[in-house]
């Protein structure tokens, strides 16, 4: 495999993760992750700059009247064939196909630039700064992440791929990593619950409301603490992580 394709593949790979990121933590706070067609809700997955969305040429209404023009002139190409077909399933499953391969290649590149949401992102950061002083008598201290990220250089193989620096590369690294992912995305979900649903009116009170969502945050929050409590093994796993090279991948950005 060429180098290029290998960092193809590295930028998939954490392009996923934060995708699948900002959905648990969407759907662990009860928003909607998708809208009725099937796309991404926009609060949850969306393009990094909202101005490069402005001004396009070829929209997916624009998309979908061409791939239904392709496809009539297909089936009038082949016309002569088709009514030697007693079979309707062939014709619908290439219909199938060539929508698909259509549907493919337009999401591959209006996806390019697409990133965590901004609402997700801010209580992303919300949970970072909820988390501090617990990670502080964990190995992973704030400390060690904040010297880790100040000493990362780019990968060889992603020279042109730039690093989330600050907050934003501490951020990164907690969300995205195995060890602490679990917990980051559990407390980030109640953060967000906590702020829709006192905002929301429901079917009990606003005081209740706030209260029970707050417990359940607390919970999250305790989890951590009795992780960190317990010395579970995923910490030290995390601090040799934070301190090879391999931590240089969990911040970078898979869209410069």
């Amino acid at each position: 495999m060429s180098s290029s394709e290998d960092e193809d593949s590295e930028d998939e790979d954490l392009k996923m993760i934060d995708m699948d990121i900002a959905m648990s933590i969407a759907a662990c706070a009860g928003l909607n992750t998708h809208d009725r067609l099937g796309n991404p809700n926009e609060e949850v997955w969306a393009p990094r700059n909202q101005a490069s969305r402005t001004g396009k040429l070829v929209e997916a209404k624009d998309v979908r009247k061409l791939l239904l023009e392709q496809i009539k002139l297909q089936l009038a190409a082949k016309q002569d064939l088709l009514t030697e077909i007693e079979n309707d399933t062939v014709v619908c499953s290439w219909i199938k196909k060539y929508t698909l391969a259509w549907e493919d290649e337009y999401n591959k590149g209006i996806q390019e630039r697409f990133d965590i949401g901004r609402k997700i992102l801010s209580v992303m950061h919300d949970t970072l700064f909820e988390v501090k002083e617990l990670l502080d008598i964990s190995p992973v201290t704030i400390s060690e992440l904040e010297q880790a990220v100040a000493r990362a250089v780019p990968d060889s193989d992603l020279e042109n791929k730039a690093l989330f620096r600050g907050d934003d590369a501490v951020v990164r690294f907690l969300f995205r990593n195995v060890h602490t992912r679990f917990h980051m995305v559990r407390i980030a979900g109640r953060l967000l619950q906590k702020k829709e649903v006192c905002n929301r009116a429901g079917t009990y009170s606003a005081k209740q409301q706030r209260h029970d969502i707050t417990q359940e945050k607390d919970a999250a929050v305790k989890g951590l603490y009795c992780a960190i409590r317990d010395e579970e093994p995923r910490f030290r796993r995390c601090l040799r992580l934070v301190r090879s090279r391999r931590f240089n991948r969990y911040i970078t950005d898979h869209i410069s």
